[in-house]
């Protein structure tokens, strides 16, 4: 209650799926993947706009929901943290939603820092440090629990994209990653401040079908679909290079966006 943390990793790892399905669960106070959950209204801040979101959500609605309604409220643009009066006007919505859910707010997810930076540098300690700054505010003044979605940079090794401040200022940090050959993703705990670090949780990503566009061709979107299943070992050969693994994160983020799961890219379609 009351924290601060984020979850990160390369595009195409389901980042957003991951933090939309613990969101949802959330609000429709729900055990995530066998960990007990308080229930409470939920903020999803959605940098990148409301289509892609709104398909996942009624994915997640057709594969998991159980037609009861449930406190979440949807935020169909960026906040900016740095510049400005973002966080003021952020806080005010979330009291704004608090009322009309008539349900505290558990939870705000901003998604991603990159859409909430404004002209700030995500390699400045300062200007992170701003942000988070922003961040605290809001936690402090709505009470609830702060979650930021982010990026990892190119070299995965060295964790989360930009400066480090962010991963010091937070009380728990998910390190999101995806087996390129298995398909399964995992969730690791890359910091816990206060407790002991979990063991990751394992998943994949099942493709939904939503109904036809205007062409006849299926509307699609994904859902995490928890499992024990091993990634896998990796088989010998060439290992990537840097470049070849941000092209293929570049591709299997696309894919994703388009509802298709990156484990099936045998063939890309040619609408990418």
């Amino acid at each position: 209650d009351g924290g601060f943390s984020t979850i990160y990793g390369p595009p195409g790892t389901s980042k957003t799926f991951v933090a939309l399905d613990l969101a949802l669960h959330v609000a429709h106070g729900r055990d995530w993947f066998g960990r007990r959950v308080a229930p409470g209204a939920v903020v999803y801040v959605s940098g990148e706009g409301s289509s892609g979101m709104l398909l996942r959500m009624k994915a997640w609605r057709k594969e998991k929901g159980d037609d009861t309604r449930a406190p979440f409220a949807l935020v169909p643009s960026s906040v900016n943290l740095f510049d400005g009066d973002g966080a003021e006007a952020l806080i005010d919505d979330v009291k704004s939603h608090a009322g009309a859910l008539d349900v505290p707010v558990r939870l705000v997810v901003l998604d991603t820092l990159s859409r909430m930076i404004g002209s700030g540098d995500e390699d400045r300690a300062h200007d992170i440090n701003v942000v988070v700054q922003s961040a605290e505010r809001i936690q402090r003044e709505t009470g609830a629990h702060i979650l930021i979605v982010h990026h990892s940079g190119k070299d995965r090794d060295r964790g989360m994209r930009g400066s480090n401040a962010l991963l010091g200022a937070v009380d728990a940090a998910i390190e999101v990653s995806r087996h390129e050959e298995s398909g399964i993703c995992e969730g690791k705990i890359a910091k816990v401040k206060d407790g002991s670090a979990d063991t990751p949780f394992k998943y994949t990503l099942r493709q939904s079908v939503l109904g036809f566009d205007e062409d006849g061709e299926d509307i699609t979107s994904c859902v995490v679909e928890p499992t024990d299943a091993s990634p896998g070992v990796t088989r010998g050969g060439p290992k990537m290079t840097a470049p070849e693994r941000v092209a293929l994160d570049a591709l299997d983020a696309a894919l994703l966006e388009r509802g298709v799961v990156p484990a099936d890219r045998d063939e890309v379609p040619a609408y990418v």
